[in-house]
């Protein structure tokens, strides 16, 4: 047997002064050491971020009072004039609004008659305590409704979630408008919940009463005739029905001409917080006017293409809901849809996409669609007023178009995506 040979490499003595310092050493790159540390960076990066969004938002309710309480003060002058027998869509302080330094427009109050009647207990306040009412409403119900959602879903909502939705375009456009998104989210909220439950009968109610008053969501009512859903849709026609014989009522047949003309007078679809489909076209078509100051004026070419492409994006997303066996990518690209396809796709009712995006967020077409959203809802809509450049038009200016454009795409590609044997033939791969 071969003895072992002995070690005769020289030993390299560590010092006692260097043992200690290689300890240390160790003992500062511990990541648990450094835990509490990160933590507190984090809470205290993500506290400087909501001051600066909260000192946003003040500035923006300032911005607001300024103009009347801004949509708020439409809703609440109609609902006073209405309540003391006067027209209810004659111009008033809050609906002529200055876009130039010589040239002020009118954006009427685009609510029928029978909102207003909610609105008559407000009109018993001075208008500044009025909206405070107002904002209490509509925030109340929006966290009811998150909270609503993740219990649904058996989801958390997590702290980064809330930090972005107070800094999104959404949130900043409806403070500076006092509109009513909340409501509306939690309406919308409630259609979707009943679906994916398969509740149709009082989801039809509920889309009957949202219709109503809010009519860019009438997609809704033809995914249920689309789903054969047909006591839904006879529920959904009597509750929408009965809304406006209320109306009809209360305040008679001139009240709902009014409304009526209100509604074909619109020619603001090139305003920064729209984000439909025609809003790019329109500020293509209408930029000399914006970048002298003027009151911009109907191009027809524009409003024609706006419309050849909403009726395609209507009759693709009508399809891809219709052939969706999952209900929550369905609805989602009928909302998506009820925002491209109409002529004025505010983006302050882009909250009412968070519930069916939430329950399909395992998708990962849809996630990657939402990175595109997420940074087009980061752009505030007071930096997109800039109409003479076509390409800022084209691409930032045109942000929010982008945003639901890109979840629309990624909820009508995700069916074929997860259903690979409903691709048409000519996309499907070779058998192998």
């Amino acid at each position: 047997m071969q003895e072992a040979r002995p070690d005769t490499r020289p030993v390299t003595r560590v010092s006692r002064h260097a043992s200690r310092y290689r300890r240390a050493l160790i003992g500062w790159t511990d990541v648990e050491l450094w835990r509490p540390v990160i933590t507190f960076a984090w809470v205290a990066v993500a506290g400087v971020l909501v001051l600066g969004a909260l000192f946003l938002h003040d500035i923006l309710t300032l911005v607001l009072v300024k103009l009347h309480y801004n949509d708020f003060g439409k809703f609440y002058y109609s609902a006073e004039a209405g309540r003391r027998g006067l027209s209810m869509y004659a111009p008033s302080v809050a609906t002529n609004i200055q876009i130039s330094e010589r040239t002020w427009i009118q954006f009427w109050n685009m609510n029928p008659p029978h909102f207003q009647i909610v609105l008559w207990p407000f009109t018993w306040l001075p208008i500044q305590s009025a909206y405070v009412v107002w904002l209490s409403i509509n925030v109340g119900i929006a966290f009811l409704t998150v909270g609503r959602i993740a219990s649904a879903l058996e989801r958390r909502v997590k702290p980064a979630w809330l930090l972005f939705a107070l800094v999104a375009a959404p949130t900043l456009s409806t403070t500076v408008t006092g509109q009513v998104t909340g409501i509306v989210f939690g309406l919308v909220s409630w259609i979707w919940l009943d679906m994916r439950d398969q509740r149709w009968a009082r989801a039809g109610s509920a889309i009957g009463i949202a219709c109503s008053i809010k009519p860019f969501l009438a997609p809704l009512v033809i995914y249920l005739v689309l789903r054969k859903q047909w006591r839904a849709v006879a529920i959904a026609a009597a509750s929408g029905t009965a809304c406006f014989l209320v109306g009809l009522a209360v305040f008679g047949v001139g009240a709902h001409i009014e409304w009526f003309n209100a509604l074909r007078s619109v020619s603001w679809e090139w305003a920064p917080m729209n984000g439909s489909i025609y809003a790019p076209l329109a500020r293509l078509g209408a930029r000399t006017e914006l970048a002298m100051g003027e009151a911009p004026t109907v191009h027809r070419v524009a409003q024609s293409l706006g419309h050849l492409l909403a009726m395609a994006i209507l009759a693709v997303g009508g399809y891809a809901a219709y052939r969706d066996d999952n209900t929550d990518r369905a609805v989602l690209v009928v909302l998506a849809t009820c925002l491209l396809a109409s002529p004025l796709g505010w983006i302050y009712y882009g909250w009412i996409l968070v519930g069916p995006i939430w329950a399909c967020w395992d998708d990962p077409t849809i996630r990657r669609a939402l990175v595109i959203a997420g940074v087009g809802w980061l752009i505030p809509f007071f930096v997109l007023w800039k109409f003479d450049s076509v390409p800022f038009i084209l691409t930032i200016g045109a942000a929010y178009t982008w945003s639901f454009l890109a979840i629309w795409l990624a909820a009508v590609v995700a069916r074929w995506s997860t259903c690979p044997n409903r691709l048409p033939a000519t996309l499907r791969s070779a058998p192998v």
